[in-house]
């Protein structure tokens, strides 16, 4: 390496090291994605030239196809990380419609580091032709054991060690894996559009995707089709006995495993095994309590077991089911969960599930085949895990609730550090996980709802529906119109229409994911959850969407974003340490402070008059679910109910009753219930009579109650990495 090649850039407290791809402040390594990384660097070399969108897309993503919202993104990451803004850039420059500029002052420094083979290689060769020209006629003459010839021979060996140990190095120094299902290197899309698909898995090669669907009049059924295909073929029929469950594709792409259920597991599955492309099933095994995994060369399935003394870990034969042996036993029928073959066949990755007075904890671990010694990757923690697969490169993808939002995310684990990244970060509910070469698989649910509209006064009458389709949360403003969350099937964008459905007009920008609206008291501005700076944050904007303003920036996994009374500040719930806190936040000065931090909360709501909060916890000493009135000025519990609400807690506009969904067994799905503060036990308000309800809101005079009433619906998502095509 020429020790006068540039290496280190430096711009205000920052130093980029080009070799190592790290980005310094003050001496501290700031984390950024390779993508991120790559783009810094990009502007930062071609600092003060103006880089269009495409230029930059080129340079940075090469030959990957992705669009402007990667890129922007990204520059939202880099902003965050460098501590820029777009409004006052320090660093980089937004050309509205054109790209981005470098604007700091740039120095740069050569590489200082001493690179002691090259040196040494290169004396070497100057010590050898120094020899040669020096004294050319005395070499050519003297004898083979002269003193030129030995010096020669001794350099050679030092510089064929020097050689030696060079490659010794570099074949034993293991690079870092990179991980290629990251939030900023994955492309999402939808593979079908059916609304029914209960699970879907990949074959090892990612050729083809199995499914099975749920029809209340036909009952299950398994179907296959290629990935890139729009045709499936029915693997089994549809039937309302028995459901088809639990199927894994062999690693070599050609036989599908599946298990059949009457509704229980255990003594009543039975595994069968079918082509890829159908035909007459074979019966492998039964008594199984888990989908069955392979060895590489799937010779080998392993599969749980439950029993009396706790579930069994139980490999055997795939071929016919013989051979089995049990490779563990646990004390619980909560350990051994999801067992997975890793791609070196070495070890069984599975996950623990451990009930504590605290709560429940889960841990992953993996279990080596060869002699049963088990080796913790994640310890026992409060993250809910479902499903689990193994990439190609043997890192982990898991399929784990966010602790915020309670929804389905996945994750990428590092093996065998146990370090966690996120592969979604978003607002959706992902249900299982599967992988297949360069893509995961996974089952997306969706409410498919109608928006409808009630009089007060006449709440049991039916209700008039105003408009269909995908519908989140909702807000009536002062001039009777209604703000609302509407879903493109990727993104989430705020809406406003008139309180009839008419004149639906989209307020939010396209590239972004927003939701959750509230109105403040004056119906003037809104805020709302967005992912407009590359994390999402609670922003404030005024109602047709101008102006906005972000107020949270450490990206606490903030939600429920509720407007203070006196419209000075903002309520929303936050995660620390796995739990959900209550705090508020100026929106003149961004000043914070914590309100709740001794519960975890479910839902919240605030008082008319300010004064108090009323919130659902999970209470500590019984692990129930509980409901209580706290004052804001004081602290102190002023009242608790035991009750259990769902989807929404809501003040009357007169702050004497609380109004809820019920999640009791009593009370119907389409109910609405009240609960006065004065005591009592809660009563039906409404039913009405539709699917399940999950929004409410009064309009602003009182005069009118809107609901969200409808029903899940799940289709499968794609994931497919841009950093790779293996």
């Amino acid at each position: 390496m020429n020790n006068n090649q540039e290496r280190y850039f430096e711009f205000g407290e920052f130093r980029l090291d080009k070799i190592d791809h790290v980005l310094l402040c003050r001496g501290e390594k700031i984390p950024l994605t390779h993508k991120a990384f790559h783009l810094l660097l990009t502007l930062v070399e071609n600092k003060g030239h103006l880089l269009k969108h495409k230029e930059l897309m080129n340079l940075v993503w090469q030959e990957t196809v992705v669009d402007q919202s990667s890129l922007k993104q990204n520059i939202a990451l880099l902003r965050k990380a460098l501590g820029d803004t777009s409004e006052e850039p320090r660093f980089i420059q937004t050309m509205p419609k054109y790209g981005y500029r470098f604007i700091a002052p740039v120095t740069t420094i050569p590489d200082e580091t001493p690179v002691f083979i090259a040196q040494r290689q290169t004396i070497t060769q100057i010590d050898i032709e120094e020899e040669f020209t020096s004294q050319p006629k005395m070499l050519k003459a003297a004898p083979f054991g002269s003193r030129n010839y030995l010096i020669i021979f001794v350099l050679g060996l030092i510089g064929l060690l020097i050689l030696l140990f060079f490659l010794f190095l570099r074949n034993t120094t293991k690079p870092e894996k990179a991980n290629p299902f990251t939030v900023n290197n994955i492309a999402i899309s939808k593979l079908t559009d059916v609304g029914n698909i209960v699970r879907g898995v990949l074959s090892p090669s990612g050729e083809f995707v199995v499914y099975n669907t749920y029809d209340p009049n036909n009952g299950f059924a398994l179907w296959v089709r290629r990935l890139e295909s729009k045709d499936s073929i029915q693997l089994y029929a549809p039937s309302l006995t028995e459901r088809p469950e639990a199927f894994t594709v062999t690693n070599d792409g050609n036989w599908v495993y599946y298990v059949t259920t009457q509704g229980d597991w255990g003594k009543r599955a039975t595994l069968y095994r079918i082509s890829i492309l159908g035909g007459k099933p074979r019966k492998i095994t039964e008594h199984l309590d888990s989908f069955v995994s392979f060895s590489p060369d799937d010779k080998q399935m392993v599969f749980n077991r439950f029993s009396e003394q706790g579930c069994q870990l139980v490999t055997a034969n795939s071929i016919d089911g013989s051979n089995e042996k049990i490779i563990a036993q646990g004390k619980t029928n909560s350990e051994f969960l999801e067992p997975k073959w890793s791609p070196d066949g070495k070890n069984i990755l599975f996950y623990n599930l451990e009930h504590r007075t605290d709560g429940s904890y889960w841990a992953l671990s993996t279990i080596f085949v060869q002699d049963s010694q088990i080796t913790s990757i994640i310890p026992p923690n409060k993250q809910k895990v479902w499903s689990l697969g193994w990439t190609n490169d043997g890192n982990i993808v898991m399929n784990a609730q966010d602790p915020l939002t309670k929804l389905g995310q996945i994750y990428t684990v590092s093996y065998p550090e146990g370090k966690i990244e996120r592969t979604t970060n978003d607002l959706f509910n992902y249900v299982g996980v599967s992988v297949g070469k360069n893509t995961i698989i996974s089952t997306n649910t969706e409410r498919v709802s109608d928006f409808w509209i009630s009089e007060v006064k006449n709440l049991n009458s039916n209700p008039r529906k105003i408009s269909t389709g995908f519908f989140d949360t909702f807000k009536w403003t002062t001039d009777g119109k209604i703000i609302f969350v509407a879903s493109n099937g990727a993104k989430r964008h705020l809406w406003k229409m008139n309180s009839d459905g008419t004149n639906k007009e989209q307020i939010s920008p396209e590239e972004f994911d927003e939701l959750l609206p509230d109105l403040s008291p004056d119906g003037k501005f809104m805020t709302f959850i967005s992912n407009r700076g590359g994390t999402y944050e609670i922003w404030t904007s005024n109602l047709d969407g101008s102006h906005p303003k972000q107020l949270t920036s450490d990206n606490p996994r903030v939600w429920s974003p509720k407007f203070a009374p006196d419209g000075n500040s903002v309520y929303f719930e936050y995660t620390k340490n796995e739990l959900t806190f209550l705090a508020n936040i100026s929106i003149e000065n961004g000043q914070k402070r914590e309100i709740i931090v001794d519960e975890t909360l479910i839902f919240y709501d605030i008082s008319p008059d300010g004064k108090s909060v009323a919130y659902s916890f999970q209470d500590k000493s019984t692990q129930k679910v509980k409901m209580a009135i706290r004052s804001l000025e004081t602290g102190e519990i002023i009242k608790n109910f035991e009750l259990v609400p769902a989807r929404f807690l809501k003040f009357s506009s007169d702050g004497k009753a609380l109004i809820f969904k019920n999640s009791e067994k009593d009370a119907t799905i389409s109910s609405i219930w009240i609960q006065p503060l004065e005591g009592g036990k809660p009563k039906q308000l409404v039913d009405f009579k539709l699917e399940d309800v999950f929004w409410i809101d009064y309009s602003k005079e009182g005069k009118f109650l809107a609901n969200i009433s409808g029903k899940p619906s799940s289709d499968l998502i794609l994931l497919k990495s841009s950093e790779n095509n293996k």
